[in-house]
């Protein structure tokens, strides 16, 4: 009998030892590997944060397709709505974006998702380039971390961070203010550049009309390979669904309104998109229309209707310029109106501009900077009101 005793203690005593080890390497990457820095370098999160006491925002998430195909002043101009748009790569995981959007989304708020393909065959495993993001001395993605639940910020810490790349961080202490000095530095910058690009009215959207060089994949794969794959056409995966189901949960959580649409993709040269997988895509469309019909989701448009032909073409298929950027808003603000979005009367982009320099400005008071940079002018924005109001 004491003998048993004696097993179960040990058995107890290694168990308790093991969740100490466990619960200790959790909080070593999560305070001392992960940047922790409330400005960020991301003017796009910045925008999503700034906004989120501001109502009925149209909000764009997804890759870099957004970035270049979708005029968010445009948008904003047309519905008098504060519009942001906050994508970034095609290939960060969609659990995590949906994780940020759940700590903003509101009632009156309008999502748009015109997910790149990658996004219906993904799987669970993080990319490589997407975690090293996070764990940079920078802080690059950090935020994305920041954004997610107690268990999925254990999940990201177990099954995503390479034991190697975690403790190389937190031994270089990035997530220590008074050890690593990119903090402070990228806090500078940001202030800079955050407030140049307020009085810009940019919200995220990046039009370019001079065609930089093509990237090597597109120079190298024709469309469909680039969009699909080369060896076998791709299945709808079982993440993509249960993304789907998160995201119906957090439509009805926050009483916001979520839209899929497809992706802006471009020819090159006379290597047209949709055309090698033509049947597969028609099925694949449908299967994904048919899934998301099941969740309470509606598509806007068609792909075809976001296909352009090689004169749009920038440097990748899911880069377009901003003539075609042009039309790709004006068919998706069509769209949005057909599903009843309405336009709202008496906007106030001024009241937007000074609200938007006014939260900056509290990084700036902060005693994170002491460059002048953190006194922002806000003299210089026509004052028609401060009041909360005015952004109503």
């Amino acid at each position: 009998m004491a003998i048993e005793m004696h097993k179960a203690r040990f058995v107890l005593a290694c168990l308790a030892s093991f969740m100490a080890l466990g619960g200790s390497y959790f909080l070593l990457i999560d305070r001392l590997a992960i940047v922790d820095n409330p400005l960020g370098v991301s003017y796009r999160q910045f925008l999503l944060r700034a906004t989120d006491d501001i109502p009925d925002r149209v909000i764009v998430e997804s890759g870099s397709n957004s970035i270049h195909a979708v005029d968010a002043q445009a948008i904003e101009q047309h519905f008098g709505r504060p519009t942001v748009i906050i994508s970034d790569s095609g290939g960060y995981p969609l659990s995590h974006k949906i994780e940020r959007l759940a700590n903003h989304l509101k009632a009156g708020d309008t999502l748009v998702l015109p997910l790149e393909w990658v996004q219906y065959r993904a799987d669970d495993i993080l990319p490589a380039v997407y975690v090293e993001s996070i764990l940079d001395e920078r802080g690059s993605n950090a935020f994305y971390y920041r954004e997610l639940s107690w268990p999925e910020r254990f999940r990201f810490v177990y099954q995503s961070v390479p034991p190697r790349l975690g403790l190389q961080a937190a031994l270089r202490l990035n997530g220590l203010a008074s050890r690593n000095p990119h903090i402070a530095a990228s806090t500078q910058e940001s202030l800079v550049r955050f407030e140049s690009e307020i009085r810009l009215s940019a919200r995220g959207s990046q039009l370019i009309g001079e065609r930089p060089e093509l990237d090597s994949l597109t120079r190298d794969l024709a469309c469909d390979h680039y969009l699909f794959g080369v060896f076998e056409f791709p299945q709808i995966s079982e993440t993509f669904r249960d993304n789907l189901q998160h995201l119906a949960a957090l439509r009805d959580t926050s009483g916001a309104t979520i839209f899929f649409a497809w992706p802006a993709v471009v020819a090159r040269d006379d290597n047209e998109c949709y055309q090698i997988y033509s049947q597969e895509i028609e099925s694949y469309v449908s299967r994904i229309r048919q899934l998301a019909k099941e969740q309470g989701f509606s598509f806007l448009g068609t792909p075809e209707q976001s296909r352009f032909d090689h004169s749009c073409m920038l440097d990748t298929y899911y880069h377009v310029s901003s003539k075609c950027a042009e039309i790709r808003t004006a068919r998706l603000i069509t769209d949005l109106q057909a599903h009843g979005l309405m336009p709202k009367p008496q906007f106030d982009e001024a009241a937007i501009q000074r609200h938007l320099l006014n939260y900056l400005q509290k990084y700036g008071a902060s005693g994170q900077t002491t460059n002048s940079a953190s006194e922002l002018a806000l003299h210089d924005i026509p004052a028609s009101s401060d009041a909360p109001s005015a952004l109503q």
